[in-house]
């Protein structure tokens, strides 16, 4: 079984990224791929191709995640360059790991020897909630009310409506 996931464009697809995550590919040895494809070019892909994700498709995402998810890969590589995912790039990933994490056991996501992984409040006692917590990008969790009080006041008035230069 391969032990790492590249999620990325591949060739036959033609641009720096392909190129860049075929040759980690290749010098990593035991891999597999998912190939964001454009919806104009299905194209053939080689072997080490699992799968692909139509680029403006969300489903195809979500259900790479999953496959992503259910395999035991030790490392995923996701390959970003602004103007291939299509869309609003950033914010679905994200909404992709919100959705694969809520709902089920984050010692799942964190290893169980981890002394955080069993905390069900932060440490002002808000609870770790689908609703109150946000994963940041290096996968630790956020109460999302400590980030919100956290704000100077200028930033909620902003975030509100409200004028800012306006005591």
């Amino acid at each position: 079984m391969a032990t790492t996931a590249f999620v990325s464009t591949y060739p036959p697809q033609r641009c720096g990224i392909a190129t860049f995550t075929s040759d980690l590919a290749a010098a990593v040895g035991d891999r597999e791929v998912v190939a964001l494809q454009p919806p104009d070019k299905p194209g053939f892909y080689p072997l080490e191709v699992s799968r692909r994700v139509a680029r403006d498709v969300l489903p195809d995402y979500l259900s790479a995640a999953r496959w992503i998810d259910d395999r035991p890969f030790r490392v995923v590589s996701l390959q970003h360059e602004y103007g291939i995912w299509g869309g609003q790039p950033q914010q679905i990933i994200r909404r992709l790991i919100a959705l694969e994490r809520a709902g089920r056991p984050h010692g799942r996501r964190a290893s169980a020897r981890h002394p955080q992984a069993s905390k069900t409040h932060c440490k002002r006692g808000h609870r770790f909630s689908h609703e109150n917590t946000y994963y940041a990008p290096d996968g630790q969790r956020r109460c999302r009310q400590c980030l919100r009080e956290a704000q100077p006041p200028r930033a909620r008035r902003r975030r509100r409506g409200g004028n800012a230069d306006v005591a």
